[in-house]
């Protein structure tokens, strides 16, 4: 089971693209030899960056990544587990967004994604192509100057999900929901059904239940409402 990542920064100054390619090739290097795989975007003024690999390497190479001074603000938007790559032909894949966008950035992610046959396009559901479209289409970033993650305040709030039984060691698999947060207007905006073990950690049969969604998805309708949930 690989470990996946996404995270967004704001460059700390203005970066020319031959430092953009010289960035890119020193990460691309570093990646192989870790077996770690991914894609950067790149607006002129904030990184989205996925990552996908070896869980041990992923969070090595992100500590690496949080205190590069090269730029500020990172926030991690996911960390989660899949059982294929996304981008597998990819170590490190640089994409300028300010020049690449709506089909053209499409096309060019299906050229590099290897987890889905190509004849079927990019599969509408996938959270990680969610957020890198959301990202090339700068629905963010009118809003990041005005708010900073360390500005930011956690308040606790009466739970919105009613209380359940304790789950039992015996059930093989169980939902845990994380709340997927709104940072424009600072509250939950949804849940989020992770396939987690009793014991919080993921199912030894984990692997084989996401490799089933991911195909099922790929024949089945994206109006089916039930697969859609527990995709997404």
């Amino acid at each position: 089971m690989l470990t996946t990542l996404v995270y967004k920064s704001r460059v700390q100054t203005e970066m020319s693209s031959s430092e953009l390619y010289q960035l890119v090739k020193a990460a691309g290097q570093k990646n192989t030899a870790k077996g770690i795989s991914g894609v950067l975007l790149f607006d002129g003024e904030y990184f989205l960056q996925y990552l996908e690999g070896p869980n041990k390497e992923i969070k090595s190479i992100y500590k690496t990544i949080s205190g590069d001074t090269r730029h500020r603000s990172v926030v991690k938007l996911m960390e989660d587990h899949s059982p294929i790559r996304r981008f597998a032909v990819w170590s490190m894949y640089a994409i300028d967004v300010t020049t690449l966008h709506g089909e053209d950035l499409a096309a060019t992610l299906s050229k590099g994604a290897t987890f889905f046959p190509s004849h079927f396009g990019l599969p509408t559901h996938d959270r990680v192509l969610k957020i890198i479209m959301a990202f090339a289409s700068s629905t963010w970033n009118d809003q990041d100057s005005k708010y900073e993650s360390c500005d930011w305040e956690l308040r606790l709030q009466p739970s919105q999900i009613r209380q359940v039984a304790n789950s039992s060691p015996s059930s093989p698999c169980q939902f845990a929901f994380q709340p997927i947060i709104n940072t424009k207007t600072g509250i939950v905006s949804s849940y989020e059904a992770l396939i987690r073990s009793p014991w919080g950690d993921l199912p030894q049969n984990a692997s084989k239940v996401y490799q089933l969604l991911h195909y099922m998805s790929l024949i089945l309708s994206p109006s089916n409402m039930l697969l859609s949930w527990l995709l997404n």
